[in-house]
């Protein structure tokens, strides 16, 4: 009973992350037909989003996916700043639109997407690079950041060959830290995102004038 019931929590989890990305445009769409923006809501709603996407960025110029477990970067601060940039852009989205209520819809669709996708990737991780996540996720909290560097793990997190869950494919990448590459942003096609919020700026520009 209990193997099958943790089944079904994993078949959740894995449903929802695959989720995430449709059921996100699918809040956009709703939040910009009952949108209500001002100049100025726009402006404060668009200033906390761009911090987002200057997470998402800044984030997404170090992620070697599957391949190295980055820990430099925002990933000294927390595992998962892509998506702490996500709830920026949401919480920017709502903001500007100028509809207080979707702030609550919104927090209900993080809580409810997000999560699962953390927790999976969690142990999609711990299955590729073993004890050398385990350590990192003593060192690194999971979503709300860590405000200092000490965070960073030391050299005594670096792992040898065999703490690496695939070998060949996946590697620690503390031995030389990965720095943020142009190359990696766009190889990542995080650009998508840029176009994404200039276009809903545009629309809730039209609306607001």
């Amino acid at each position: 009973m209990a193997d099958s019931l943790t089944d079904h929590r994993w078949k959740l989890i894995r449903g929802l992350r695959r989720a995430r990305v449709p059921a996100g445009f699918l809040f956009v769409l709703i939040s910009l037909s009952v949108a209500q923006p001002t100049i100025s809501s726009l402006m404060w709603g668009m200033s906390v989003a761009a911090v987002g996407l200057i997470l998402r960025a800044w984030a997404s110029g170090y992620l070697r996916k599957d391949r190295v477990l980055v820990q430099a970067g925002p990933y000294a601060l927390t595992r998962n700043p892509l998506y702490l940039g996500s709830l920026l852009i949401g919480v920017g989205l709502c903001l500007a639109c100028g509809s207080p209520g979707l702030l609550l819809w919104f927090a209900l669709f993080f809580g409810v997407f997000y999560y699962p996708a953390m927790v999976a990737e969690r142990e999609h991780l711990r299955a590729l690079f073993g004890p050398a996540y385990d350590r990192y996720e003593q060192a690194v909290p999971l979503f709300l950041p860590r405000l200092r560097r000490g965070a960073r793990a030391s050299a005594e997190t670096v792992a040898s060959a065999s703490d690496v869950g695939t070998p060949g494919r996946a590697s620690v990448g503390m031995d030389a830290p990965p720095r943020f590459a142009f190359s990696v942003y766009w190889e990542n096609r995080e650009y998508r995102a840029l176009v994404g919020f200039l276009l809903v700026c545009a629309l809730l520009l039209v609306k607001a004038l």
